[in-house]
């Protein structure tokens, strides 16, 4: 996992039971209270807007410098794609 705190990579390795390989199952776990995770804001941010999730590690996570989508060269000009550009567009 990666954490950082005055400029410097903290290191940790979480012990337990729990595997999970995606953001949302792991968000998902800590609202059926069996720990903590270490997912982007965006997934919990509802949940931490409401009440539900509570942000413990903020201080030593880094800053997120936002999303960003590849796809192959020839796919550029598509409809769908230039679709879901739009849509996902900060706004």
């Amino acid at each position: 996992m990666g954490f950082r705190q005055k400029g410097k990579d903290l290191k940790f390795q979480p012990v337990g039971q729990f595997v999970c390989n995606n953001v949302f199952g792991a968000r998902d776990a800590c609202l059926d209270g069996i720990g903590l995770a270490y997912i982007p804001k965006i997934v919990a941010e509802e949940h931490i807007q409401n009440g539900k999730l509570i942000s413990v590690l903020e201080p030593f996570c880094p800053t997120h410098l936002g999303l960003h989508l590849f796809y192959p060269r020839h796919h550029r000009h598509s409809m769908p794609l230039s679709l879901f550009v739009e849509e996902m567009k900060v706004k």
